[in-house]
């Protein structure tokens, strides 16, 4: 059986690691995966390299019309005799001609935010040392993902007399720059550190040096960076955005905070900060319940049982219209 995994930008984004993800553990139990992607700007160390998978660009050029390319993707699918095509958002879907494929099993699915527990180092010492730790990851865009937000929280810490924090932001992105400024207006270039674009191998082995993982989004997304902590046995803050809440237990395995508020994002930091057993008893708790529900093994092999199941699932036969009603095709 060949399968074909649809994604309409491949990036270092939550939805391009989880099909990375999906598609590496797929690998395990057949003989090659094939990930089309309309566009590709995947870092040169992504795991999409795996042997087992097959990465196909559509298009090189950043913009291309529509028709170009549900003409080059359709071509590309059918010339590779695809039976499964799996597509991971509505955005390639679109691009299907579906009556080209209609005897292929086809699947649009929106992702839980799965990981790969058995990459990722847990935590396992909780005492403090000298500086408390905090860690956000993801694309610097403070539009979207609001690092402002922690920016003014930790001067409000500061201001509060709580001088022994550090923050390290992983990640790069189009609102570098202001974040470095405002970081430096606010004269927290001692307690602040950008450390830029770090691979995914890096994050999951450095997870648990920090304790305490933020986030601040503005807006509801997969959430990944949120499972990500939680596997790595780190306490973890978050916006009570729909997708946080949902993640988190609505609250049960992760400290949600008012969204954009920055005085409430200093009040949850500052219950972690000193409430240390707390914060270990909460992510101990947390990693039990998502190691369960965030697995990204579990994820893949679901997908497969369910390619299987529609595609050995008999289908019925077309019908052609005469005057006398419908009758099965010969």
């Amino acid at each position: 059986m060949k399968i074909a995994h649809l994604i309409h930008t491949l990036n270092t984004g939550g939805k391009s690691n989880i099909l990375t993800d999906i598609a590496k553990e797929q690998a395990k139990y057949l003989d090659a995966v094939t990930v089309f992607a309309i566009h590709n700007r995947m870092q040169q160390s992504s795991p999409v390299t795996d042997k087992n998978i097959y990465t196909i660009q559509v298009h090189k050029k950043k913009h291309n019309s529509f028709f170009t390319d549900a003409l080059k993707l359709n071509y590309l699918l059918y010339k590779s005799k695809i039976d499964i095509i799996h597509c991971h958002d509505g955005k390639v879907a679109k691009l299907l001609c579906k009556r080209l494929f209609r005897r292929k099993t086809i699947i649009t699915s929106e992702h839980l935010p799965a990981v790969d527990f058995n990459a990722i180092l847990c935590k396992e010492n909780y005492e403090r040392k000298d500086f408390f730790r905090i860690v956000s990851t993801g694309s610097l865009n403070h539009k979207k993902q609001g690092q402002q937000i922690l920016i003014k929280a930790v001067r409000q810490l500061r201001n509060a007399g709580i001088n022994n924090i550090r923050v390290d932001f992983i990640g790069d992105g189009p609102s570098a720059k202001y974040l470095k400024e405002l970081t430096n207006d606010y004269g927290l270039n001692d307690i602040i550190s950008f450390l830029g674009y770090k691979s995914r191998t890096y994050i999951f082995q450095h997870l648990k040096d920090y304790d305490l993982l933020v986030r601040t989004s503005l807006h509801s997304s997969i959430e990944l960076a949120i499972t990500e902590g939680l596997a790595a046995k780190v306490p973890v803050i978050a916006p009570d955005t729909i997708t946080s809440n949902y993640i988190s237990g609505h609250g049960k395995y992760a400290v949600l905070f008012q969204k954009g508020n920055y005085f409430a994002l200093a009040d949850a930091i500052k219950y972690i900060y000193t409430g240390a057993s707390a914060a270990e008893k909460l992510a101990l708790k947390a990693y039990e319940y998502a190691v369960t529900k965030y697995n990204i093994k579990e994820t893949a092999e679901n997908y497969l049982r369910n390619y299987f199941q529609k595609h050995t699932t008999p289908r019925p036969k077309p019908t052609i219209k005469t005057t006398n009603g419908k009758v099965p095709a010969n």
